[in-house]
Formats: structure tokens, C-alpha cells, sequence
């Protein structure tokens, strides 16, 4: 059961624990860490957004501060890359949904107003989700060159 606020407070964790990466003991902290947080996912992207992009960014500084090249290796092929996967069906699921999106007009009796009210809460869900994939996407594409980069730098990849 997702908990009310989760996504953005673990985010927020993540951003602490990054921030503090200037301290040896954060540093030798980050393959747990790592490990607490990759099995974390969200099943709507607009729910998970703001833990997807403190993730990216936690990958991109470890990428850029050169910090264990073989967590980050490990990083790469068992987070980044399956996480392509769920990213896709995304696009897809948001392409669908646009697609199914009626303008219909909202005047409906009374008997169909809590109807009415779950359609259009579904659609605002819709909304964010398709105004937030453009986002996700990016920062996802630049963890990855971040990543790679780092990873070709240091002959694992």
C-alpha cells in the first residue's frame, strides 16, 4: 500500500544521503543504500516521479564524482537497464490513454455525478502522467550517458 507522500519523502531521503556524499562515511554507506532503495518501484509513473528523478540523480553524481566503478556497473545492468522496460510500458500505457480520453461534456445527473467524479480523477491521473513522461525520460537518457561515460572511462563497458 502506497503510504501518502512516500515517493517524495524517499526522495527527499536520497537527496540527504547525496548531498552528504562529501563524507567518507556516506561514501562507504552507498553500496547499502544502493541496495535499499533499487528495489523500490512505483506501478503509476505520476506516484513515482519525484523517487525516479532523486534515483537519476543520485547515479549521475556517483557517475560524475567516479565513486565505485563496479557498484556502478552493477547499477547499470540491474537498475538502469530493466528500469528501460517499465519506462516503455509507460509510453505506451500514456499513448492508450491519451488515445482514450473523451471530451465529453461534464453536465451529467445526479445519479452519475460520483461516476463523473471517478472519470474525471482518472483523467487528471492521465494528465500528470502524460505532462511528467517527457521529464522521467530525459533525466533517465542522462543517467544513462552519465553512466556509460563513467563506466567506458573506466573499461567496464
Amino acid at each position: 500500500m502506497l503510504l501518502k507522500f512516500e515517493p517524495q519523502i524517499l526522495a527527499w531521503i536520497i537527496d540527504l544521503f547525496r548531498f552528504k556524499l562529501n563524507y567518507p562515511v556516506f561514501r562507504r554507506e552507498l553500496g547499502f543504500f544502493w541496495g535499499d532503495i533499487v528495489s523500490i518501484r512505483y506501478s503509476s509513473l505520476s506516484d513515482g516521479l519525484q523517487y525516479y528523478l532523486s534515483v537519476f540523480i543520485l547515479a549521475q553524481e556517483q557517475a560524475l564524482r567516479r565513486l565505485n566503478p563496479k557498484m556502478m556497473l552493477n547499477i547499470y545492468k540491474q537498475y538502469l537497464q530493466p528500469l528501460q522496460v517499465q519506462i516503455s510500458d509507460w509510453v505506451a500505457l500514456v499513448e492508450v490513454q491519451e488515445q482514450q480520453i473523451s471530451h465529453r461534456n461534464l453536465g451529467v445527473p445526479a445519479d452519475q455525478l460520483a461516476a463523473n467524479m471517478q472519470r474525471l480523477e482518472m483523467e487528471t491521473r492521465q494528465q500528470l502522467d502524460s505532462q511528467s513522461l517527457p521529464l522521467l525520460q530525459f533525466q533517465y537518457l542522462e543517467t544513462l550517458n552519465f553512466v556509460k561515460t563513467f563506466l567506458h572511462n573506466v573499461y567496464l563497458l
